[in-house]
């Protein structure tokens, strides 16, 4: 959460506050960016060129210049996608350089902005099913949608899971997510 913003709406509730053994990581570090780019260069190989990567399970985007490692990356990798949430506002340097991102690289950079309040490409934390605003979509995985394609072992239908669905790296709605 180095990276985080203070300004976060979720600052206090973070998921990330309870994760005492997740790995964290220094991008102040000089091998920081270099070791990434190479981690990617491996991924692309390795997946033969498919590659979705959620950004920052916990943190954020911390500099304009962290931003355009990520175009480059983009314009590196041709069938690199990319998504992931920010707090990041636009009118702030860092916000404006992901919105910027946000709309040259269309569906391979799909950044939403948290708890955001933008027209489209944010989240929305909600209460419960009824607080959904207009236009807006329910995160599926968390209200215990089923899949279509059916578990050949089971017969019974797939749980949903982020994996499965791709809402929220698919389409510029604003995703719901209930608080817990």
């Amino acid at each position: 959460r180095l990276t985080c913003p203070t300004s976060c709406k979720h600052w206090e509730d973070c998921y990330g506050n309870n994760m005492p053994f997740a790995k964290r990581t220094d991008p102040s570090s000089k091998t920081f960016l270099p070791r990434l780019s190479q981690e990617i260069d491996e991924l692309m190989r390795k997946h033969r060129g498919k590659v979705l990567i959620r950004l920052h399970a916990l943190g954020d985007f911390y500099s304009v210049r962290y931003v355009h490692f990520w175009s480059d990356q983009l314009r590196k990798h041709p069938t690199l996608h990319l998504f992931g949430y920010t707090a990041r506002k636009r009118s702030t340097e860092i916000g404006d350089a992901v919105f910027v991102a946000t709309m040259a690289w269309g569906r391979r950079f799909m950044v939403r902005v948290s708890a955001g309040g933008e027209p489209e490409m944010c989240t929305v934390s909600i209460g419960g099913r009824d607080d959904a605003p207009a236009g807006s979509v329910i995160c599926p995985e968390q209200l215990g949608v089923e899949h279509k394609r059916i578990n050949p072992k089971t017969g019974a239908p797939y749980a949903m899971l982020c994996a499965t669905c791709g809402i929220c790296w698919s389409t510029p709605t604003n995703v719901a997510f209930m608080e817990h």
